[in-house]
């Protein structure tokens, strides 16, 4: 019989079988592995759950440079700037350099979505780094 932690946290354990046995002393079959003195191999992220981690490591540093009220504001200018062109107005210094601001705040996304891109085909070929969260992503 095997058996594998089920959480980082190692809360609970996995049998072979698929039930869960809690990590608690008292519990009967906690004891009894115990007892036993089998071993229990580490916690192992599915590749789903690898890709899931991935998306929200991608998330979190999106979000911490452009929280969702900036990014409204800035396509709400984004769309005033448009506007501008389309009706034949010619953009202020000022309104120049906020669309460079812009297509710089946008090509940093892309970025960040292409290094999660490249993350996750890596999850799929089985070459995933140990230390993907603080390596490698766009400044």
């Amino acid at each position: 019989m095997t058996y594998r932690y089920a959480d980082p946290n190692h809360t609970a354990i996995i049998r072979e079988d698929g039930t869960s046995i809690p990590v608690a002393p008292g519990n009967r079959d906690y004891d009894a592995l115990v007892a036993s003195g089998a071993s229990v191999f580490a916690y192992t992220m599915t590749a789903n759950q690898q890709k899931e981690a991935i998306k929200a490591e991608t998330n979190r540093r999106i979000l911490a440079a452009y929280p969702d009220w900036k990014q409204r504001n800035m396509i709400a200018l984004g769309v005033s700037l448009t506007r501008i062109k389309a009706e034949g107005g010619s953009w202020t210094a000022g309104q120049q350099a906020e669309a460079v601001a812009l297509d710089a705040a946008w090509a940093w996304i892309q970025a960040m979505r292409s290094h999660s891109d490249d993350l996750e085909a890596a999850v799929d070929a089985g070459t995933l780094a140990a230390d993907w969260k603080t390596t490698g992503w766009p400044e």
